[in-house]
């Protein structure tokens, strides 16, 4: 196998190199955050004020509780509202899983758990679960996935800017702000958070893990192109899997539009995966 030549992870771009930990996190940390949201999942959506949280519904099961919250979020140009479910042990709890479930199999506490979300192994561990649906917060749809959160912040009747979010960024934003809402209604703790996603909610899950470092575990499933793969290895004279041009072909509203100028030209996107995954270092990563 003919070796790839990948950016170099600890290189400042100066001519110097990161050998500190303090480097790390004041210097070439914020500047990888900025490269990920200039040239593959967009800006960040910056909100003034924290999310307001409203209860609709609790009940309580055998060996676990239930809530469905509803989250308001306020843009500049609109407002919406995202259901949460909230799943508690009976006994005490150890930590929270925040998990972007775009299968939709979970709607209610009354909802029999799906086999990729093993929800009750999770609750009697004493493990508390809260799932976002992907619908609510941007549709996995290249026709709609503007009409939820990107429409709140980005004018509905003109084109996206090319750093503008776009679903994937979506997805991870709204798991982010779930830790706001857990600890906001809870008091949670915030030492023993993880995200979880599969597929393309892994993709979301790596995003809002390397973002937001209050997630402290960040276990993402089969999340392919833009997950956890170079994306140099998928070009490079042994390239195996899905390309830039192929998943922004087939997947155009995932990324930020200016993602797309790498397709076919993987060796010149200024990052790549590796760096992604180093952003959530040290904190806990389970591909």
């Amino acid at each position: 196998m003919t070796s790839i030549d990948i950016p170099d992870l600890l290189s400042s771009g100066n001519g110097r190199r990161v050998t500190t930990p303090a480097e790390w996190e004041t210097g070439r940390r914020p500047r990888l955050l900025r490269k990920f949201q200039e040239y593959v999942y967009g800006n960040w959506f910056e909100v003034f004020d924290i999310p307001e949280v409203s209860e609709r519904d609790r009940q309580r099961f055998p060996g676990y509780s239930w809530r469905l919250l509803a989250m308001h979020v306020a843009g500049h140009l609109d407002a919406l509202e995202i259901p949460v479910n909230v799943f508690y042990p009976a006994g005490p709890q150890h930590g929270f899983v925040v998990f972007i479930d775009h299968h939709d199999a979970i709607n209610d506490g009354r909802s029999a758990p799906p086999a990729y979300l093993p929800l009750h192994r999770l609750l009697a561990s004493g493990l508390g679960v809260a799932t976002v649906r992907v619908e609510d917060v941007a549709p996995d749809d290249p026709r709609r996935f503007r009409k939820g959160l990107i429409n709140c912040f980005y004018d509905p009747d003109r084109q996206l800017p090319d750093t503008a979010p776009k679903a994937i960024g979506a997805w991870a934003w709204a798991a982010s702000q779930i830790v706001d809402l857990l600890v906001g209604s809870d008091g949670l703790e915030t030492d023993n958070i993880a995200v979880l996603g599969h597929s393309r909610g892994g993709k979301a899950a790596l995003w809002a893990g390397a973002y937001d470092q209050r997630f402290r575990s960040v276990i993402a499933n089969n999340t392919g192109s833009t997950g956890a793969k170079p994306a140099r290895r998928m070009r490079g004279p042994n390239g195996l899997g899905e390309d830039i041009a192929t998943i922004t072909d087939r997947f155009p509203y995932w990324f930020s539009t200016s993602y797309e100028q790498y397709g076919n030209n993987e060796f010149r996107l200024p990052v790549d995966q590796h760096e992604l995954l180093a952003l959530i270092a040290p904190r806990r990563r389970f591909v």
